[in-house]
């Protein structure tokens, strides 16, 4: 074996052909579509799940198994193959790497939308928990004891305590 044949990447086609080398079989991939060929991998994962679950450690080295484990193989390569390609047709006008669709504006959980909140600066107050200034909600009087300005209708005078 070559170094060069190691960082080669597999393909699915590359795993179909070594299929059809080892047990005379190959697996049309282009008459699929990409939910039948992951509904045919849950099938076969589910399968692989209960053989290695419910049977001896010889069932392992049974043709049938060993056949299930191939396609699983060609199947997983295939579908992570059409993912990649679908993920490159999304339009990108910017360039940026995020997706137009993204980016618009018009979905819920959009890129584009500004922030709800910003945070405050270091050493301000944010402003729900800022005091309420005299003009917000309440008429506000002169105390009539003492005379401090500013004093809420409802509220203790902070100079001499009255109500």
């Amino acid at each position: 074996m070559i170094i060069s044949e190691i960082a080669k990447k597999i393909t699915a086609d590359m795993l179909n052909e070594n299929l059809a080398k080892k047990f005379g079989q190959r697996i049309n991939l282009e008459q699929f579509t990409l939910e039948q060929l992951q509904d045919a991998r849950n099938k076969i994962r589910t399968t692989l799940s209960q053989v290695e679950t419910n049977e001896s450690f010889n069932a392992v080295a049974n043709e049938n198994y060993q056949k299930s484990k191939m396609y699983l193989d060609v199947l997983n390569q295939a579908i992570k193959e059409r993912q990649s390609i679908e993920e490159k047709k999304k339009p990108d006008t910017n360039k940026n790497g995020i997706p137009d669709y993204a980016e618009d504006g018009k979905g819920p959980n959009d890129l584009a939308k500004g922030k709800k909140g910003s945070k405050p600066k270091k050493g301000e107050v944010p402003p729900q928990f800022k005091k309420k200034g005299t003009d917000e909600g309440g008429q506000t009087k002169d105390c009539p004891k003492c005379g401090a300005p500013g004093k809420k209708e409802l509220m203790a005078c902070s100079s001499c305590g009255c109500s």
